[in-house]
């Protein structure tokens, strides 16, 4: 769909299949962000923030997705406040997450991370999420 360093030209929502997003570093080596599906955005950031795009989105199943010009897509965001706030409440969402993995490495060490990770994810199966 786009390439790490790519302008910002579109806002894609999937529709169906599936698409990898990932970062590649200086050496080469690749990470792996997140896998989406249908009714996710993808490439919403670059374009809101207008910078380049920060990784790469790889269909790795067959992918049906509509492509929304990118400053189509800025002019409908500016002029629907409800969908602005609900674009801020979703992408604030993995900024939190980040935070609090950030914190886990500063102020656990191993043992306590694998411990908060077992227990997240009992704490998980037990809510059915």
């Amino acid at each position: 769909m786009f390439v790490q360093g790519d302008p910002p030209e579109a806002v894609y929502c999937i529709l169906s299949g599936r698409v990898e997003i990932t970062t590649t570093a200086a050496d080469g080596r690749v990470r792996l962000l997140a896998m989406v599906a249908a009714a996710a955005l993808v490439g919403e950031l670059a374009v809101l923030g207008d910078m380049p795009r920060s990784g790469s989105a790889i269909c790795v199943a067959d992918t049906t997705a509509w492509a929304v010009d990118g400053q189509r897509f800025r002019r409908f965001v500016d002029h629907h406040p409800p969908v602005a706030l609900a674009l801020l409440c979703s992408l604030s969402r993995p900024v939190v997450a980040q935070n609090g993995l950030v914190d886990d490495m500063l102020f656990l060490d191993l043992r306590g991370r694998v411990a908060k990770r077992l227990l997240v994810n009992t704490l998980r199966r037990f809510a059915g999420l």
